[in-house]
């Protein structure tokens, strides 16, 4: 359906680059190329990615929070400017489980295993561990016999697979934690 205006269009695109200097196309070529190339350097690493997509929508959580995470893989970490990421995504969304878990696993990894169990705390009642984001039946259960946050979950091994956004190298920590109390 789309030769003829093709046609039209291709022959178009002839006539004006028969008028155009010789250079003209070399120059758009050299202009393309160091697009190219920037665009290139900002996907080079995981970190330059993120600070982009930060510089490019500052009232976003998620870009912070991937950036908070790049930075904590770093070696050595980048700590201080990892805790104002997430307290930056804490100011645009307060009541975001998956930023109270985030800050969780930055204050576990950082040795402040207190604040980790409240923020973990925070999350999971908003629902934000489970399969696709639901709190689990049974965890709902726990907390209908009067029982509430993370502290009691851990009491139920079993339960520990239904935590998705928090992986094992997180959980196992609290359990120690919890256990050890």
């Amino acid at each position: 359906r789309m030769y003829l205006p093709l046609l039209s269009f291709s022959l178009l695109a002839g006539l004006l680059l028969a008028r155009v200097p010789k250079w003209a196309p070399a120059g758009v070529a050299v202009l393309l190329a160091i697009l190219s190339f920037q665009r290139t350097e900002t996907w080079r690493s995981e970190e330059s990615l993120w600070r982009d997509t930060v510089a490019k929508s500052p009232g976003k959580v998620r870009p912070k929070l991937q950036l908070a995470r790049a930075l904590g893989a770093k070696l050595p970490p980048e700590r201080e400017e990892q805790l104002q990421l997430l307290e930056q995504a804490l100011k645009l969304a307060p009541n975001d489980p998956v930023v109270a878990e985030q800050r969780g696993a930055f204050f576990l990894e950082t040795g402040i295993p207190q604040a980790a169990l409240e923020q973990f705390d925070r999350a999971l009642p908003a629902g934000a561990h489970g399969v696709h984001g639901r709190v689990p039946a049974e965890i709902r259960e726990i907390e209908a016999q009067g029982q509430t946050g993370l502290e009691k979950v851990l009491t139920f091994p079993d339960l520990i697979g239904f935590i998705v956004n928090v992986d094992s190298k997180h959980v196992k920590p609290c359990l120690r934690l919890r256990y050890s109390q």
